[in-house]
């Protein structure tokens, strides 16, 4: 017998989904670059903060699976916030690839 999901592993799921959502786009931009070592580069940081967001993930019991402590761990808190910030390096990379893809 299925269990309906909880509010609190519905809203895991789609903050899950959101960062995961950012991260596609980067990738996606920085594919289109006409820098190969940019490319590359964001590439590789994505399947570092990707790699971090799956292993710090959690599901109906709240806890860390990496840290064992309360989710959001201090872990996925920062790569939370480094995604999320509007005026973080992230979104400023970001902004620069689309305004660089603009221009091509």
């Amino acid at each position: 017998m299925s269990k309906t999901p909880s509010v609190a592993d519905d809203a895991v799921v789609l903050l899950c989904a959101d960062i995961y959502g950012h991260l596609d786009e980067m990738e996606f931009v920085a594919g289109g670059s006409t820098d190969p070592l940019l490319a590359g580069a964001v590439r590789s940081a994505v399947l570092v903060l990707r790699g971090l967001v799956a292993e710090h993930g959690t599901l109906r019991d709240a806890t860390c699976w990496a840290c064992g402590g309360e989710w959001p761990c201090r872990v996925f808190s920062t790569v939370h916030g480094l995604i999320k910030n509007p005026d973080g390096e992230y979104v400023a990379l970001l902004r620069r690839l689309r305004a660089a893809e603009r221009r091509e």
